[in-house]
């Protein structure tokens, strides 16, 4: 079994790169082949896909036009929009919104208009579906460790959230619980290449808290390092082919 995992930077795997003796800066784009002893039956690349959609739209795409995959991970931390996600949650993101895509005008709500409601765009044309990507992957590939976490909604954004207001501003426009910078990224490669893939974040910090010291950093990294290694034991023990 072929998987991908896809993390937007080193810091966010950290405990894997250290126990497998990788250099803590790898290139921003650079596939990086895993040795992982205990999980013979998988064949895993770690691609460092550098913050942000652009980043990770280039090097996802060019990888994923040359190489199959059988899975793709997407990994990593993430802003909570909601008190009941407490930071060092693990949580899969089943869709995502690009949320700052779209145009000002004072006639729709928080004078916002989403693209996905111009009559430009098709938002239903796939891989959207009412300008949402929707993640179905665990309905043909039920993976019990993933169906056991809050299944949550996330949006993507090219500017962090930094006030009350702002993150006020996006929960009116759309159901999320997560904010995220790459998610929808890698959902639309995904989705447009019909690769089964999922997106886990771990909870490191409140979104639109720009206070770092309220952080949990290495929280999130530590607990996302652990289910990732539950996850590759199951598709090792279960899954791989």
């Amino acid at each position: 079994m072929r998987i991908l995992i896809v993390v937007p930077t080193a810091i966010e795997v950290q405990p894997l790169l250290d126990e497998l003796s990788i250099a803590s800066n790898p290139v921003v784009g650079e596939l990086i082949a895993l040795e992982l002893a205990p999980h013979a039956n998988l064949e895993v690349r770690l691609l460092i896909s550098g913050i942000g959609m652009m980043s990770t739209a280039f090097y996802m795409g060019q990888l994923i036009a040359i190489q199959q995959f059988d899975l793709v991970l997407h990994i990593g931390i993430a802003g909570s929009a909601h008190d009941s996600l407490k930071a060092g949650q693990i949580v899969h993101v089943s869709s995502q919104f690009i949320a700052d895509i779209g145009a000002e005008d004072p006639r729709f709500d928080e004078g916002f208009q989403p693209m996905y409601q111009m009559s430009i765009v098709d938002d239903e044309a796939y891989p959207l579906t009412r300008g949402r990507y929707i993640n179905t992957t665990l309905v043909s590939m039920p993976v019990p460790l993933i169906q056991d976490i809050p299944q949550v909604r996330g949006i993507s954004i090219n500017t962090i959230s930094g006030s009350q207001k702002t993150l006020d501003r996006y929960s009116i426009l759309y159901p999320f619980e997560v904010e995220t910078m790459e998610g929808a990224a890698v959902h639309h490669a995904c989705l447009a290449k019909h690769i089964k893939y999922f997106e886990i974040r771990s909870i490191s910090n409140k979104a639109a808290d720009r206070d770092k010291s309220n952080w949990h950093l290495s929280l999130a990294v530590d607990q996302l390092h652990d289910y990732l290694k539950l996850l590759l034991d199951y598709f090792n023990n279960n899954l791989a082919s």
